[in-house]
């Protein structure tokens, strides 16, 4: 999400918390339930936010506030594509709920009226030290 307000909606008949966790905005921990179905919270700085419900341990999820406009949230076979960005010179990094912030980090040049390709192939953690099954 760009800097700024999300609203968090529940129409969930028990109760939930949102807990968040961040490093450069503000951490929330608010009750939700069904006289108080909506939340409003305020993530005005770039941050990797996890949230969680202290209520249910298997609720978990991640906002990622972007330092600027061009980002994406990838498909199911991990394509994506960013769209009207300025010709330039750019450093492009990805993010993985199960990964983590890529270690790869791909120079590119965006050029007026041609596509930029970039590939990234990640790896667990685990996969990559021999670990795991």
């Amino acid at each position: 999400m760009a800097p700024g307000e999300i609203e968090i909606t529940s129409e969930d008949p028990i109760p939930h918390n949102i807990h968040t966790y961040a490093q450069n905005n503000r951490e929330y921990n608010e009750s939700m339930n069904t006289l108080r179905p909506k939340i409003s919270l305020r993530f005005p700085r770039p941050d990797i936010i996890s949230v969680r419900c202290d209520l249910h341990g298997w609720m978990q999820g991640y906002v990622v506030v972007a330092k600027n406009p061009y980002y994406a949230i990838t498909s199911q076979g991990g394509r994506f594509r960013l769209e009207n960005v300025p010709p330039g010179q750019y450093r492009l990094k990805v993010w993985s709920e199960s990964m983590g912030e890529s270690e790869q980090e791909q120079e590119i040049v965006v050029e007026a009226g041609k596509v930029t390709r970039a590939d990234f192939t990640l790896q667990s953690p685990t996969a990559a030290t021999g670990g795991g099954k």
